[in-house]
């Protein structure tokens, strides 16, 4: 699932977990988030910050994923086992760069590849850019949900026409060396400019 909007993101996951504890597929011992909710065995988190940890490996890059296998409650510690392969613990602070992974910003899942996906679009931070790596993510299916109170049209032909005019938006950044460079010999009254000053061949005298 992804979203351009992190309060989104932060619902969806949250939403995700619940579903899953009703399922049983969390377990009971979960760890305090320092963001008000849990953690528990079997979530799937991310990593917002790169960590160095203890144990002598490589630090944890921002962006890997990985399952909590372990949660223990009094010690307020996890283990994690990365996607990669490795398993790594966490305690105290550290437990605060976590971030639930069920639903995850468009920015993030750029290089992202999955089989299905559900992209939430039509908010004040759809775009063209945003829209494309959502459509882009899945090889097999990809479900879109539009809230048609984000679109604020009083029906759905209108509604329709409000989306596509945002997904035409584009929110692309021009990197500055892409402008053109000013002409620093030009006369600002020029409006042909001035051709640049002769090179000099010779070092200039110096007169004490």
């Amino acid at each position: 699932m992804s979203d351009a909007s992190n309060v989104e993101i932060d619902t969806l996951n949250l939403r995700v977990q619940q579903l899953r504890h009703e399922r049983g597929e969390l377990t009971p011992e979960a760890v305090e988030h320092p963001d008000g909710h849990r953690l528990h065995g079997h979530d799937r988190v991310v990593w917002t910050e790169p960590m160095r940890l203890g144990d002598g490996g490589p630090r944890v890059e921002n962006g890997q994923r990985g399952t909590i296998t372990t949660a223990d409650p009094e010690r307020g510690t996890l283990a994690v086992q990365l996607d990669a392969g490795r398993t790594v613990q966490l305690d105290g602070e550290q437990v605060g760069a976590l971030r639930l992974a069920y639903a995850g910003h468009i920015t993030r899942e750029q290089g992202a590849t999955v089989r299905e996906g559900i992209a939430l679009t039509g908010g004040w931070q759809t775009s063209r850019e945003g829209v494309y790596v959502q459509a882009s993510r899945a090889t097999e299916r990809i479900e879109f949900h539009v809230s048609r109170e984000d679109l604020d049209s009083p029906d759905d032909e209108q509604r329709v026409r409000a989306l596509a005019a945002r997904v035409e938006r584009s929110d692309a950044q021009t990197p500055s060396i892409s402008q053109p460079l000013s002409n620093p010999y030009r006369d600002p009254g020029d409006q042909h400019g001035a051709e640049p000053a002769p090179a000099i061949d010779r070092a200039p005298e110096i007169t004490p």
